[in-house]
């Protein structure tokens, strides 16, 4: 499902809503869950899933012509 999809959806089951207002609602709980992303904090959407950041280690890469890393 893609944004606009959701925002579709959002229209079909709140015809007295206006597609600008969808949107905005989308975009408002889509930067609620960016911001608290940032803030590390987990996101759980029942039913749907939950979201987490994870710090990995960087690694190292190879060329795959010269097998160089990098």
């Amino acid at each position: 499902m893609t944004k606009r999809d959701l925002i579709d959806e959002v229209n079909r089951k709140f015809p007295h809503l206006s597609r600008f207002d969808s949107e905005v609602i989308i975009n408002s709980i889509f930067g609620s869950m960016v911001e608290a992303m940032e803030r590390e904090e987990r996101i759980e959407i029942r039913g749907f899933g939950s979201f987490v950041v994870k710090h990995r280690r960087a690694r190292g890469g190879r060329n795959p012509k010269t097998g160089a890393i990098v």
